[in-house]
């Protein structure tokens, strides 16, 4: 087991690329940034329906959406025709939909995280999950969990 192990480790090293361990890909699977890939020049992992809850949807971008003058700034995708947003995320949490694009991009205040991936602002984060926290609490405050607790 043991010359098995560093058989494979040697290989493994000779072949091996460990930079594309710390690279982002999106959903096809391209790592983003990588000097020797098809994304090279698209270092960055962007979600495009962060409020889903399926993280796997993703593209490579050029850089993260934040807000220029009060408008979100578009994105560059690899591998995407357009990557116009169907619906904005406001800098004040309030959703502004764009009828004409037939997209499902949601576009968001974003920040780059160890130069990426584009995670959500707070402002974001705080309006998608508010729904979900007053629903939790009215829950609660029903007292259905209570008398199921109780029940039990």
């Amino acid at each position: 087991m043991l010359v098995a192990m560093v058989y494979m480790s040697s290989a493994a090293y000779a072949s091996g690329d460990l930079t594309k361990i710390f690279r982002a890909t999106d959903s096809n699977g391209v790592a983003c940034g990588d000097p020797s890939g098809a994304a090279k020049d698209y270092p960055y992992s962007y979600f495009f329906n962060p409020t889903s809850g399926d993280l796997s949807n993703r593209y490579c971008v050029k850089e993260c959406p934040f807000f220029s003058n009060g408008a979100i700034t578009t994105i560059d995708c690899y591998g995407q025709a357009s990557c116009t947003y169907a619906l904005t995320i406001t800098s004040s949490g309030t959703y502004s939909v764009n009828p004409s694009s037939t997209s499902q991009i949601i576009g968001y205040e974003t920040s780059s995280v160890i130069n990426r991936i584009c995670i959500p602002s707070s402002t974001v984060f705080s309006g998608v999950f508010s729904t979900y926290v007053s629903v939790f609490s009215s829950e609660l405050s029903q007292g259905d969990l209570n008398s199921f607790i109780t029940d039990l």
